[in-house]
């Protein structure tokens, strides 16, 4: 009885490894194929079916495409209040990172000429910028953030934007939120600060 040796266990043939990985991104990739054909052979037959009602749906959903290609593309197309949504400033933002890091200079850089002319004649410079931000740093003043609450563009090419900086300061209870309104003009300077 030779063949009873054989019969002590069940014959299996064991199945190369890659054949298992195939089949497992091969599936998934098959129903998706069945279920792309399956929606289009459906709209195939609406469009036959109802010609005009969809080229009318046809034309209305490349009108939103567009339009929501354009403000995508281009954010300074999105109206906003009077005027148009501006492009980012960096003049802007360096002059808030200047103010949460507590660096003059960095401010000082994104004036304009006639401001920083103006501001020197109202005494103050780089120097004395300098001197109040480390003033208020060693009072113990620590900046717990700087919010963009928006921009608008003039009709004369100046952007307007709005930043809120709230600070910690000892012997408050409560954050202090200190706003800038920054007016930007064409060349990205920064003319007026309230």
């Amino acid at each position: 009885m030779a063949l009873d040796d054989l019969s002590a266990g069940a014959f299996t043939v064991a199945r190369p490894r890659r054949r298992r990985l195939v089949r497992i991104v091969a599936v998934p990739l098959i129903f998706l194929f069945r279920l792309l054909t399956r929606v289009l052979a459906a709209l195939a037959r609406l469009v036959g079916a109802h010609p005009a009602s969809s080229g009318i749906v046809l034309v209305l959903v490349a009108g939103v495409a567009f339009l929501g290609y354009q403000d995508y593309g281009n954010p300074t197309r999105a109206t906003s209040g009077a005027g148009l949504v501006p492009a980012r400033s960096v003049a802007a933002e360096n002059f808030i990172k200047g103010q949460t890091t507590f660096d003059a200079t960095l401010m000082w850089q994104g004036l304009s000429s006639s401001l920083k002319q103006t501001l020197t004649q109202q005494g103050t410079s780089v120097k004395t910028l300098q001197a109040q931000l480390d003033q208020r740093k060693q009072a113990g003043a620590k900046v717990e953030g700087a919010s963009f609450g928006g921009g608008v563009t003039e009709p004369n090419g100046s952007r307007v934007y709005l930043y809120v900086i709230t600070m910690d300061v000892p012997g408050s209870q409560s954050p202090v939120s200190q706003t800038y309104v920054l007016t930007v003009d064409t060349t990205d300077k920064i003319t007026q600060v309230e």
